[in-house]
Formats: structure tokens, C-alpha cells, sequence
């Protein structure tokens, strides 16, 4: 028979913390009963065999789960589970609202993620956010015939970088938007502006309006991540956003910073199938970035 076990000294949970995601260790070994930090164990015969660790947000009022691991003898046994909802009652206990879970997976090996998500279906959690994680550096990319393209832009657009963008211009995008609401859900610029890299954060401009961006970030020494690409709708299948892609990639290549790494919500239906016609072969990995959530009251 399993049982679960609320762990609040680190030598109860000294003897999990080898089922726990190495980055968050440090935590459990500071476990305090008032702790920020919440771990419940479960184990079998004595032996320990899943645990579920959680952070409580400053506010009290929301809790993510940073990590969620079961032995491989054990899945399929209803552990998952136990850990889930024991957690969920601890956390009203302590005057949790609301949980959240985020997970990776690769795209190629899905099987441990179809357990996941059957489990947090199970224990009535909803699937609010999905985005799709692709890698590559330039090596591969400038494989491709697409980065060499030339003269993709009509004279009466043009390309110029994002921190150039004008304080009237960021209010007639803020206005124009409450207006017609013209900018897809996710891809609103001033979402990103304290992440932007100047490097190759750009705009587009057509005849004097702003009407499309890609906004990127540096992520480490060697990498920078593709956030956001939008072109207003009406221009999105004249290869605009191509010429964004193209000249952020190039800017990144002269400045010798050879890995790319591209965040795309399932929503972004441009962005999607820019990297299915033209990046696909290229890729080092694909992930997917999973995020679920409950209201506990």
C-alpha cells in the first residue's frame, strides 16, 4: 500500500531528493514547515518511490509545481495521482487559489507526456497554453535556400530596429488596437519590451506605419531566443515575414552568435508554418512547453 507523507525537515526529505529535479534540490534542503517550498512524498514499503514539490508565490495565492516524478515501477499505479491531489489539499490549507504545472517534452518521444497529461486530465486540470520550442544554429540554417533570399521588400516597406520605434508610434499601435483589435492574442510588442535584444529586435513599416515585428532575446552568450514574429494580417502571405526572419538571422550570424532558439504558441499560425515549410530540416530539436492549471477553490 502507498502512502504520502508531507515533508518538512531535510532529513525526511533528504532520502527523496534524488526524485526531484536537480535545480530545485537547494530548496528542499532548506524545507521549514512555513517554508515557501512545499514536498510531499509517497513511498512504498518504506521505500520512497514519487515525489511532487511545489513553490507558494510571494502573494500566497498561487503555487506552481516545479517538479513531479514516480519510479518507473510504480507509474501506472495510481502514485501520480495520490501526489496530485494531496498536494492540491495541502495547498488549501495554506491558502492557495490557484496551481500551476509547466512541462517540456520532445516532440519525438511523447510517451511519458501522454501519461502526464492523462493524469492532470484526470485530476480536472486544464490545458491553458501550449508553445512549440524549436533549436538550430546557423551552421544548419544557412543550409537552407530560404536565408538567401534577396529583395523580398517592396520600396514603400522597410526594415529598421525595434528600439527605434517611435513613442507615437508604440501609441498609435496601442490605439489602433484597442480600436480593431488587428494583433493576434500573444503577439502584442510591449509584452516583451523589457526582454528585447537591440541586436535584432525589429520593426517593419509600411508606408509610414508600423505594422509587423520580430522581437528576440538574449537567452545566454551563445544563444537568442525568436519570441515574437507578426505581420498584420492583410500582408502575411507576401513573404513579409520571411524578410523579418531573414534579416534578424543575419544580424545575429555577423555578431558570431551561433544558436537560435524559437518560442511559438500554438495560436501563431504564421510562425507555425514559416518552420514547416522552411526550417523543418534544419532544426536540432523540437519541444513542446505544456502549461496547466486548476482553480483549488
Amino acid at each position: 500500500m502507498y502512502k504520502v507523507k508531507i515533508l518538512n525537515k531535510y532529513g525526511e526529505v533528504f532520502f527523496y531528493q534524488h526524485l526531484c529535479l536537480p535545480e530545485f534540490r537547494a530548496q528542499l534542503r532548506e524545507l521549514k514547515s512555513k517554508s515557501s517550498f512545499l514536498a510531499i512524498g509517497a513511498s512504498y514499503l518504506d521505500k520512497p518511490v514519487g515525489l511532487i514539490v511545489a513553490e507558494i508565490l510571494p502573494n500566497n495565492r498561487l503555487a506552481k509545481i516545479r517538479s513531479l516524478f514516480v519510479t518507473s515501477a510504480h507509474r501506472g499505479q495510481g502514485v501520480g495521482t495520490l501526489l496530485l491531489t494531496s498536494l492540491e489539499k495541502e495547498l488549501v490549507v495554506r491558502g492557495c487559489t490557484k496551481a500551476e504545472f509547466f512541462y517540456e517534452l520532445d516532440i519525438i518521444k511523447k510517451s511519458i507526456s501522454t501519461k502526464l497529461a492523462a493524469l492532470f486530465e484526470k485530476c480536472h486540470w486544464s490545458l491553458i497554453n501550449v508553445d512549440l520550442i524549436y533549436s538550430s544554429n546557423f551552421k544548419k540554417i544557412y543550409q537552407s535556400a530560404f536565408i538567401h533570399k534577396e529583395n523580398l521588400l517592396p520600396s514603400d516597406m522597410q526594415i529598421f530596429p525595434w528600439k527605434e520605434i517611435t513613442t507615437q508610434e508604440k501609441l498609435v499601435i496601442k490605439q489602433t488596437q484597442k480600436a480593431n483589435c488587428w494583433i493576434e492574442e500573444g503577439l502584442n510588442p510591449f509584452k516583451y519590451d523589457k526582454k528585447n535584444e537591440s541586436l535584432n529586435s525589429l520593426g517593419l513599416r509600411y508606408r509610414g506605419e508600423v505594422v509587423g515585428w520580430m522581437l528576440t532575446e538574449r537567452v545566454a552568450v551563445d544563444t537568442i531566443s525568436y519570441n515574437c514574429m507578426f505581420v498584420r494580417k492583410d500582408l502575411q502571405k507576401m513573404g513579409r515575414g520571411i524578410a523579418l526572419f531573414i534579416e534578424a538571422i543575419k544580424r545575429q550570424k555577423e555578431a558570431n552568435i551561433p544558436n537560435g532558439i524559437w518560442f511559438v504558441n500554438q495560436k501563431n499560425h504564421l510562425m507555425i508554418r514559416f518552420v514547416k515549410k522552411y526550417m523543418y530540416s534544419y532544426l536540432t530539436s523540437i519541444k513542446e512547453e505544456r502549461v496547466y492549471s486548476k482553480l483549488l477553490l
